[in-house]
């Protein structure tokens, strides 16, 4: 017989007709499947003939031979030709294959040893996956193989590989499972992801490594890392990898999420080319107390959390994400470079700039031990998560400014008793969604615990505060909420401040337009209002600095509606609507009246 087709005797088994041997001896060609599942053969030795040419997809596949010899002629095999052969404890590659073909010894669980050849080029996916007894792979001569394919000898029995220099690249899963405790790293440039997970590995070194995949070292016994050639760390590269102690990595510019999660003996990491660190990269890195990140400009969501850093650097910080910094106990300060023009860091507490001078509060460090905490002014957010999980802090003052506090903004504060606000308008409560059986639900944990739940604070607001008697607050905090008996400042009157402020920075009409429409605001305030601005604000008479913009008394101006409680509650909105109202009769009035108007009032 010289051809046999594709499933010529597939699944000839126990039955009194079952094929015994291979009628093989003459065959050019084997086809597909030609002989899978022959269970009842009993020739334990197959030898394939010099004439064979072509091998077909699965043709021996399950078939229980022990000893394979391969002829002189076939030089490439099809996908899994001899795939769960699981008796097959000797292979003879012959003289003339030139490729392992995929899948072409996977679960061959009875192997133990491999050696293949220098004309062997190249090795396919899967080629030994599964073969749970390989423990000894050797490489004869002077390989010319340059890759260890995509899971090639994923859950073997390996506890060591010598690799040709040729070898560049391990591809995604390749070592996977396997018993290593020793790879030479020296040639290799690019480790696939998962190539190495759950391995025994100890030190991970090599100068030419630029490219680690995700989940490439996850879960091994990996006790050091040096790299100084690698560009990218990947997802979960050294995750939960339970020894590993120390990291250093010149020329990475990015870490990514979860990197080095779950790392208890992590104590060092230096990496000064870092730009981006990802989402939960060093959570749980229970040790880590040392870190240099001089170039981060991203940090990625409860980047560092769980660490026992207790200062952390980041002088070019431009994104942070929330919860960056949750569940550090021993942080103290977090420090960015003075010239930073993102963020700003004030007695240890990590803030953002805003448009107009104003900042966010993004993450105020817990192992801080003062029992109480002022905002900085000009605050108009407390951000997400901020103070979460703080029990140092029993009271809390927000500024004049405030107009928002984020989900979780001081959730599990459990001995936060008193917060103090001095804006007038209640900020808003921000939520968060929560996926349901009935859909997404917002839910508000803006407080120590969710609205809802059992705590007490006390609320303390200016007496002119507004906005506290709204459901959300009234649901919250109920009767928490008390009044001081002494008013503050408004937000219409902040408002007006930064425009006096800003006088310097415009020149001609529109200089003269606005000093017009400040002394019209400024006469609408009520006498409260009137004197937070003439210095019982922050001692500094912007009335008379208004005066002196065009050294003009602005006592003759026209009578104006009388301030209303409306007004006054508005925090001075209503005077936005007038000036825009004014700037509209003014239009009407035209450009000459303009001119006229504003001459008048500087002589």
């Amino acid at each position: 017989i010289t051809y046999i087709g594709d499933y010529a005797f597939t699944g000839s088994s126990t039955s009194s007709s079952g094929l015994r041997s291979f009628p093989i001896s003459k065959a050019q060609y084997i086809g597909d499947y030609a002989f899978a599942n022959c269970t009842a053969v009993t020739q334990m030795t197959l030898t394939l003939p010099d004439t064979l040419t072509h091998l077909g997809e699965y043709a021996f596949a399950g078939c229980p031979i022990r000893t394979l010899n391969i002829g002189g002629g076939l030089t490439q095999s099809g996908m899994g030709a001899f795939a769960g052969c699981s008796a097959l404890r000797t292979v003879n590659f012959g003289t003339s294959l030139t490729e392992i073909a995929p899948e072409m010894f996977s679960e061959c669980t009875s192997l133990t040893s491999v050696s293949i050849p220098e004309r062997i080029a190249a090795i396919g996916e899967d080629a030994f996956v599964g073969a749970s007894s390989l423990a000894n792979v050797t490489f004869e001569g002077n390989s010319k193989i340059t890759a260890i394919p995509d899971r090639a000898f994923y859950e073997t029995a390996l506890a060591s590989i010598s690799l040709p220099s040729t070898v560049t690249k391990v591809g995604e899963g390749a070592f996977y499972g396997t018993n290593l405790t020793y790879f030479e790293f020296a040639n290799i440039k690019q480790i696939g992801d998962r190539a190495f997970e759950g391995t025994s590995l100890g030190g991970v070194q090599s100068a030419s490594v630029n490219t680690v995949g995700s989940r490439a070292f996850y879960n091994s016994a990996v006790t050091d890392v040096a790299l100084p050639a690698a560009d990218t760390i990947g997802n979960s590269a050294f995750a939960f990898c339970d020894k590993l102690s120390s990291v250093s990595l010149s020329s990475a510019t990015k870490i990514g999420d979860r990197a080095f999660e779950n790392c208890p003996l992590l104590s060092t990491f230096t990496a000064q080319a870092v730009k981006e660190v990802g989402a939960a990269a060093f959570k749980g890195a229970s040790t880590l107390s040392s870190v240099s990140l001089p170039a981060v400009n991203t940090v990625g969501e409860e980047a560092f959390a769980g660490t026992a850093l207790t200062t952390v650097s980041l002088p070019a910080l431009r994104t942070v994400a929330v919860r960056a910094f949750a569940e550090m106990q021993a942080l103290q300060s977090i420090e960015v470079g003075a010239s930073n023009n993102s963020f700003a860091s004030f007695d240890g507490v990590l803030y953002q700039k805003n448009s107009g001078n104003f900042y966010t509060l993004v993450a105020y460090p817990l192992g801080k031990t003062q029992t109480s905490y002022t905002v900085i002014k000009r605050t108009v957010k407390i951000g997400a998560y901020a103070f979460e999980g703080n029990t140092r802090l029993t009271e809390v003052t927000l500024p004049e400014h405030l107009k928002s506090i984020g989900t979780g903004a001081f959730y599990g504060a459990a001995n936060l008793t008193k917060i103090t606000v001095e804006a007038v308008a209640a900020p808003t409560l921000e939520s968060v969604a929560v996926a349901t059986d009935d859909g997404l639900v917002n839910t508000y944990i803006n407080f120590a615990k969710e609205l809802g739940g059992d705590f007490t604070l006390r609320f303390i607001v200016p007496e002119n505060a507004t906005g506290y008697d709204a459901y959300i607050w009234q649901a919250y905090l109920g009767d928490g909420v008390e009044k001081t008996g002494a008013k503050q400042i408004n937000a219409g009157a902040l408002d007006f401040i930064d425009r006096v402020n800003a006088l310097p920075t415009l020149s001609g009409e529109a200089r003269a337009t606005e000093i017009d429409l400040l002394s019209r605001i400024y006469n609408m305030f009520n006498a409260d209002q009137q004197a937070f601005l003439r210095g019982g604000y922050d001692d500094v008479d912007y009335y008379a600095k208004l005066q002196a913009a065009n050294g003009v008394s602005f006592t003759d101006t026209a009578e104006l509606p009388a301030v209303t409680a409306e007004a006054e509650a508005g925090g001075g909105y209503l005077w936005i609507a007038v000036c825009a109202a004014l700037a509209v009769a003014v239009c009407f009035a035209g450009a000459a009246a303009v001119r006229t108007f504003a001459d008048k009032r500087r002589k």
